[in-house]
């Protein structure tokens, strides 16, 4: 207790200093392994909501696990949110209103890790989704969106979740893919305004490539929405980046465009968009090295920029105050040292100038195991930014959070 105490006084003194604070642990010390950890940062209550999956030894499955951090750096007692469903991936969404908190995740049914059902007909990755109205205080029964049936050979896989906080609509997009792995789509859900229901279950983009990865961002400009879905996909064992665009609330979808013809390499986390200005990180070619693709238009037309020489997974927040001309990417590289190591390198790039500038490493040499977590939001007229990243232990694993506090 008086090492936490301590820790958060640390924390409040780095940020007076706008230097990165020292590490505080956000699994509570636990002893068991965690993997898969995601956050979701309040722009208005200053509070951010952290979730992830730690493995339970009494029965054997990776539960669901959640805190808060409130502005002051104090944390709630760890909560634990689903002990049914073994949880995998997730992502986390909300309205910035203080009170509703949305997260997505994908459940494991396999027996052992290796298979779905003894004669392997029936999927058994399925799509989970909680939601709190309180600001995270009580949640909701977990609630399943999409599951496998008897005879339905697809499994739902890394989901992503969006909602339109003006009207509290809520999508959740997904891979579909065959048990064999020879068959892939995208489904995705929707929650309209003022339903608790979700949807029936919809396609896109269902055909006999690759599909290993997706991300989605609205874009709202004038009452003129617009769900950006993007995806990797192997075709004749070439790697393509696509987009389809819907503005009709995912009733109806744009011919899927080629966004890279050249892209060689994979994208490493979601897409990040707010007042018309979208950010995209991934892996530019067959080495891996890590860039941004921007785009300032809603997407019509795309530049790029290199972020680093080292390749790695990364992760972006974006930041505004007032307006997109004083807004900040924020830039989290868990880069490839080539020793086996992977260490964390971050920078940022003002959205006036682009000019991307790389700053301190926020985890020292320490060696991160899964990919970083970095967000931001507005306080007193600066930037506050967090980063979490997953350290690799022996037989454990510990989640680090360290923040910044900056005005560049």
């Amino acid at each position: 207790m008086q090492a936490r105490v301590l820790s958060l006084t640390l924390l409040v003194l780095a940020v007076f200093a706008q230097q990165w604070s020292p590490f505080i642990r956000v699994d509570d010390d636990c002893k068991t392994e965690v993997r898969q950890v995601t956050m979701f940062s309040d722009h208005k209550a200053q509070v951010t909501h952290y979730f992830w999956c730690q493995y339970n030894t009494k029965d054997r499955k990776y539960n669901l696990l959640y805190r808060r951090q409130y502005a002051n750096g104090i944390f709630s007692p760890v909560d634990t949110l689903d002990t049914e469903h073994e949880c995998e991936r997730m992502a986390a969404t909300g309205p910035h209103d203080g009170e509703q908190i949305f997260l997505a995740y994908q459940a494991d049914r396999r027996i052992a890790h290796t298979h779905c059902s003894a004669d392997m007909k029936d999927g058994c990755l399925d799509i989970y989704t909680l939601n709190s109205a309180d600001g995270g205080f009580t949640w909701g029964t977990p609630m399943a969106v999409s599951r496998s049936n008897p005879n339905d050979i697809w499994n739902r896989q890394n989901p992503k979740i969006v909602m339109n906080p003006e009207t509290n609509r809520v999508w959740i997009f997904y891979v579909l893919a065959n048990v064999e792995q020879t068959s892939f789509s995208i489904g995705y859900v929707t929650r309209p305004e003022g339903s608790i229901a979700y949807s029936a279950e919809r396609t896109i983009a269902g055909r006999k490539e690759l599909i290993m990865d997706i991300t989605v961002a609205l874009s709202n400009i004038g009452g003129d929405l617009l769900v950006h879905l993007v995806w990797t996909g192997e075709v004749g064992g070439n790697l393509q980046l696509r987009q389809a665009i819907s503005n009709s609330n995912g009733e109806s979808w744009s011919t899927s465009a080629l966004l890279d013809p050249g892209f060689a390499g994979k994208f490493t986390s979601d897409i990040k968009m707010d007042q018309g200005y979208m950010v995209l990180p991934y892996l530019k070619d067959t080495k891996g090295v890590a860039q941004l693709s921007l785009t300032s238009d809603r997407s019509r037309s795309w530049r790029k920029k290199q972020i680093s020489t080292k390749t790695g997974i990364a992760d972006v927040a974006l930041c505004y105050k007032t307006s997109r001309n004083d807004g900040i990417v924020f830039t989290l590289l868990n880069a490839d040292m080539g020793d086996g190591k992977f260490e964390g390198e971050y920078g940022y790039m003002k959205i006036a100038n682009e000019n991307w500038i790389r700053g301190t490493n926020p985890f020292g040499g320490r060696n991160l195991a899964y990919d970083p977590t970095i967000r931001c939001y507005v306080e007193n007229g600066k930037f506050v930014v967090k980063a979490v990243a997953i350290e690799m232990g022996q037989n454990q694993n510990q989640i680090h959070l360290t923040q910044l506090v900056i005005d560049p």
